[in-house]
């Protein structure tokens, strides 16, 4: 099998082929025409990345390509006269799995149209329509495709600028869809009610992305209850809204009683220490959730050493995330015993925050004995060069750190 990855155009172009198995890859820069001849009766699998569509005619025209993934993003295919037949031509392939339409001034007729065209596509499991001006008849378009079909499995309409309204009309539609299991809202105009119609319509996702919107404490309060008692979603982002202290508190609350969700962001939503010492209370007894983002928080060494006790009696978080604080040397100390006991943490950032020399070193010195951690980011903290050969000898010792950023 042989795999287009970029196409740029007919004059430039990087293929990289891929024979099975994989051992017997191999790549080239460009294609002579002696090369060309001789691929000519392969079937290939396309996947093609465009900055412009000049020659997407010719590509489509051409029976030897399977065309698997297509992306063309920032074509300003809007301007384009005939692009709705252009984009129906592209559906027509039967064996498009992925299409990805991000950043071309897509207005909310024309999304209307393209949204029309998946009406008869039975192969397509990836739509990415995302940063173009989506809205009302988009909205109600998805409303009524989605409601039948079966093999669309990732809808990306982030950053649109929709509303509740508009959204609301594509969740009321998978009322009975069980194939779509991601979903992402991210950076619109979304609040409370698009959330609420998202947690209690689905029937089949599994991971919403629903960060960069409007949400507040109530929105956290009904995310808190719902998922309680839902049992579907395992993955949730709702970073950079503003849930704040209280809506730390309801998160906190679901998390001592979920046990379906695997992965939370929650970071950059001013939850400072107090938030995240209930959070951290809570997840001494969850025993489901793996991954954690909680950066960007305010959070000053009271918050670390929270974090640092959680870990101490947690058995099942792998992934964390507490960069971009103000956590401080204190910290370092605390988290350095903690490193000493949990067997469970692989990957852990702990960049640019407030720690100082002696904290790194401090979490170095006790890397020597740990054989869990995977990966570590130190990066933009207070390290002088004693701490970088501290860091250096360890290394020697610690066979089992794969990925150090300092």
């Amino acid at each position: 099998m042989i795999t287009f990855v970029k196409l740029f155009n007919e004059l430039e172009s990087e293929i990289i082929c891929k024979l099975i198995p994989p051992k017997n890859a191999f790549m080239m820069n460009s294609v002579s025409n002696a090369i060309y001849n001789k691929l000519k009766d392969i079937k290939l699998n396309a996947i093609i990345k465009a900055k412009n569509i000049c020659f997407i005619d010719k590509l489509l025209s051409n029976t030897r390509y399977n065309f698997i993934e297509i992306h063309l993003i920032k074509c300003d295919l809007n301007s384009i006269d005939n692009i709705t037949q252009v984009i129906a031509d592209i559906l027509k392939n039967n064996k498009l799995i992925t299409l990805n339409l991000k950043d071309n001034n897509f207005i909310d007729n024309k999304g209307e149209e393209l949204v029309f065209l998946l009406n008869n596509n039975t192969t397509l499991r990836n739509l990415c329509l995302s940063t173009n001006f989506l809205g009302n008849k988009t909205g109600y378009a998805f409303s009524n495709i989605l409601y039948k079909n079966t093999t669309l499995e990732n809808l990306n309409l982030c950053n649109n600028l929709m509303n509740d309204e508009e959204v609301c009309a594509i969740i009321y539609s998978l009322r009975n869809n069980t194939t779509l299991t991601k979903l992402n809202l991210s950076d619109n105009k979304l609040k409370d009610k698009a959330i609420t119609e998202v947690l209690c319509t689905n029937k089949g996702l599994i991971n919403i992305d629903y960060s960069r919107n409007f949400l507040k404490v109530n929105g956290a309060k009904i995310i808190a209850n719902i998922l309680c008692v839902n049992t579907i979603i395992t993955i949730l982002n709702i970073s950079q809204n503003c849930i704040g202290i209280e809506g730390a508190k309801e998160i906190a609350k679901m998390l001592s009683l979920n046990n379906t969700l695997t992965a939370l962001d929650i970071s950059k939503n001013h939850i400072y220490e107090e938030g995240i010492q209930v959070i951290a209370e809570k997840l001494k007894v969850n025993t489901t959730l793996t991954t954690l983002n909680i950066s960007k928080n305010c959070i000053d060494s009271g918050g670390g050493k929270a974090i640092a006790e959680m870990l101490c009696s947690n058995t099942t978080l792998t992934a964390l995330n507490i960069s971009n604080n103000y956590l401080n040397e204190y910290t370092g100390y605390v988290m350095s015993d903690t490193l000493k006991v949990n067997s469970t943490l692989t990957i852990l950032d702990i960049s640019k925050n407030n720690l100082s020399n002696d904290g790194i070193q401090a979490i170095a010195k006790t890397l020597n004995n740990n054989t869990t951690l995977r990966a570590l980011n130190i990066s933009h903290n207070y390290l002088n060069e004693e701490g970088i050969q501290i860091l250096t000898k360890m290394l020697y010792i610690n066979t089992t750190l794969l990925t150090l950023n300092y």
